[in-house]
């Protein structure tokens, strides 16, 4: 840059030569033409007069080229007002003198950008020319001469000025570019360095997409000599789908974007696999200030590989979750709708006359059904959970009351084995909270009905007691002590895994399947809490629940108080006489559901499978239909819908689903369809029951209107 410079100042300096010579020339020629000769003092005025010029356009010339900054139109003015002063008439030496004195004072003040000797030099040279114009007498001096005096002073001032700031600038140029250069060959062998040396590949190419060169290490990632690829397109090496684009390029080269960063494929020139890379890619410029693109290639192949390989086996997980979900729904099908008719018939055979042996056998099958239908209900709770389909409901529930209902069910239990079972809670447990009343039940249904499972003698007793909170949040821990024959201390480490217990013979002598404990656990950490245990072989075990819940809004709690109070004064609804449609396909089942409905003192009608409960809905208005969801020809989810869509709201069936499916999103698809309520199978008469009270509940009409 320095030298560029200079070699502008030299050529702007030999126009402005010529042109001072051209006018030295023509101001003679004029002399000679006007006086027919050449006067020596004109001479020496001309030389003056060129002196100022001189300096006026080394001036120019200065700041033109931005070398010369603190120059401004001042110094042009006063210049130009020494040289405007040649050719005027003779005036007296002391009206000049003060003058010249005055106007240096002026030079000295308007000089601040200057240094201060340059500004006191030139106020005492004023000061002199002054006092020696001063002295001198009136008839050796002229006005013409005291112009150009002070125009040469003047001129001569500004031109060593001009030129020692020339000197100076180009004197700082020149060092600026001597710095830049050293840091720029500083720069360019760190990065040569760097290039070489590196483990990340490395490219550079020019703006026209040429390589300029690569280094070992990018060669040998492509399987490349490094000289092969010089010259070549940067496109070449990268596969088609991942070209880089022209506008990124353009935006680095800008400055406007500092850096990319993305992954790329790299295509092997010798035919072999693709390669990942992890790109940055950023601008540099060459020496000559063209712009150039730098990128760094780190070799992410075995990453991208392990990375489809966990969504391979993501994709294979949850193929096989949903498989397992689509086997537990086909098994819980297959094995509730045969339990749902040895249950039902046995309830409605334990309430027929029986001898004493005969009402044995009907209560073991009874029990054993239940506990089989309660692990049906364990592995598909633990199913719901493990694929994220189960939800809490928040609803208010008085705790106490939920506690003590739940440890009331164990009391014939605990008697028959000669335990003492005890409910403590604290009277500080506030009266409505917001939980999931199903979901608390099950896990104290699972703590109490083990403690009482491994206690032979002693006692089991459930405490509640608030540990902490404040506000309308506390946390409340819910402990089951018992003293049974206690857990060691290896087994407590995996108590809470699925399918585990303490040995196999804890199996074949107390039952179970080790779902229980796992199901407790994630359902605590589901409402944000945690189950813990502590025993001691020998002595008892105590299993500890801390929960933290929210205290219900008061209007909530009223509405609950309101519902139940209702509930509890309200007669319960007759159903004797309710028309009732059943579509159901298993002929056992449509039995089943007869004798049960028949207790009740329903009226029943059936249909086969959807279409025809579609039809029957035609013909004759039921108020209700019990819809089996899984049936041939048309399933219960498709015959809600063309129920729903076909007739008119007044003629619209209270449409309660019945199923042995209770996989996760079963009940949301039933709702979805339009059915307003859902029993799972294996069906119980209490059940039944509660749904068609609901029924007369929620609907407009009485049950009066629904008879024959």
């Amino acid at each position: 840059m320095g030298d560029t410079m200079e070699r502008l100042l030299r050529e702007r300096a030999r126009l402005v030569h010529i042109g001072l010579a051209v006018t030295i020339v023509l101001l003679l020629a004029g002399e000679v033409w006007m006086n027919g000769r050449v006067n020596t003092v004109a001479v020496i005025q001309l030389a003056h007069l060129a002196l100022v010029l001189a300096g006026l356009g080394a001036l120019w010339l200065a700041r033109s080229a931005r070398l010369v900054v603190g120059i401004t139109l001042v110094e042009f003015a006063m210049a130009a007002a020494a040289i405007a002063a040649v050719g005027v008439v003779q005036i007296d030496p002391l009206r000049m003198g003060i003058t010249m004195i005055l106007a240096s004072l002026a030079i000295a003040v308007v000089m601040p950008w200057g240094t201060v000797p340059q500004a006191v030099a030139v106020g005492i040279a004023g000061i002199a020319t002054g006092v020696a114009l001063w002295l001198l007498p009136a008839s050796l001096v002229t006005a013409r001469e005291i112009a150009l005096e002070a125009g040469a002073l003047l001129g001569s001032v500004l031109v060593a000025r001009v030129i020692r700031q020339q000197l100076v600038a180009i004197e700082r140029e020149r060092n600026e570019a001597r710095r830049q250069a050293e840091a720029l060959a500083r720069s360019e062998a760190l990065f040569r360095t760097m290039f070489e040396a590196s483990a990340l590949g490395m490219v550079r190419f020019r703006e026209d997409r040429s390589i300029i060169e690569v280094n070992d290490a990018l060669a040998r990632l492509l399987d490349v000599p490094r000289d092969a690829l010089a010259g070549q397109p940067i496109d070449s090496v990268v596969h088609p789908d991942d070209r880089i684009d022209d506008g990124l390029l353009a935006e680095l080269a800008s400055g406007r974007c500092e850096h990319y960063q993305g992954e790329v494929r790299l295509v092997q020139p010798s035919g072999g696999a693709s390669v990942w890379g992890q790109l940055t890619l950023s601008s540099v410029r060459d020496l000559d200030g063209r712009p150039s693109f730098v990128a760094m290639i780190d070799d992410a192949t075995a990453r991208r590989l392990a990375e489809q390989e966990l969504e391979r086996a993501r994709r294979e997980a949850e193929a096989a979750a949903q498989a397992k979900g689509r086997f537990l729904a086909i098994m819980s099908h297959e094995i509730r709708t045969p339990l749902n008719a040895v249950l039902g018939f046995n309830e409605l055979l334990a309430g027929t006359e029986l001898d004493e042996t005969q009402r044995h056998f009907v209560e073991t099958i009874g029990r054993s059904g239940r506990h089989l239908t309660q692990i049906i209900n364990d592995v598909l709770d633990f199913s719901k959970i493990e694929s994220g389909g189960l939800t809490l409901e928040r609803i208010a529930v008085d705790l106490g009351d939920v506690v003590r209902n739940t440890v009331r069910m164990f009391q014939p239990d605990a008697e028959a084995k000669g335990l003492v079972l005890r409910c403590d809670i604290d009277e500080c447990i506030r009266p409505a909270v917001l939980a999931d009343p199903k979901r608390l039940r099950q896990i104290i249904t699972n703590l109490v009905g083990n403690a009482i499972k491994f206690t032979d003698r002693g006692s089991v007793v459930v405490r509640v007691r608030c540990i902490g909170g404040e506000g309308d949040r506390g946390v409340v821990r819910i402990d089951v002590e018992d003293t049974g024959v206690g857990i060691p201390p290896e087994v407590q480490r995996k108590l809470f895994r699925p399918f585990v217990q303490a040995d196999s013979s804890t199996t074949r002598k107390y039952g179970g399947t080790g779902l229980g404990l796992a199901i407790s656990k994630q359902l605590v950490e589901l409402m944000g809490g945690v189950i813990e245990v502590a025993s001691e072989p020998g002595r008892g075990t105590t299993f500890s629940v801390t929960l933290p819940l929210e205290r219900a809004p008061d209007d909530e709690v009223a509405r609950n108080a309101s519902r139940t109070f209702a509930a509890a004064r309200a007669p319960r609804p007759t159903l004797q006489g309710l028309r009732v449609l059943v579509a159901e396909d298993d002929e056992t089942s449509r039995q089943l559901v007869q004798r049960l409905l028949a207790r009740l003192g329903c009226t029943v009608a059936f249909a086969s499978n959807g279409q025809e409960a579609v039809e029957a809905v035609a013909r004759d208005a039921y108020p209700i239909v019990l819809m089996d969801v899984d049936m041939p020809v048309m399933d219960g989810i498709e015959a809600t819908h063309r129920i729903r869509a076909q007739f008119r709201d007044d003629v619209q069936p209270y449409i309660v689903a019945l199923t042995a499916h209770a996989m996760p999103g079963d009940r949301e698809r039933c709702e979805a369809a339009g059915m307003n309520d859902f029993v799972a199978k294996p069906l119980r008469l209490a059940d039944l029951e509660a749904a068609l009270s609901r029924a007369i509940d929620d609907t407009e009409l009485g049950p009066a209107a629904w008879r024959n």
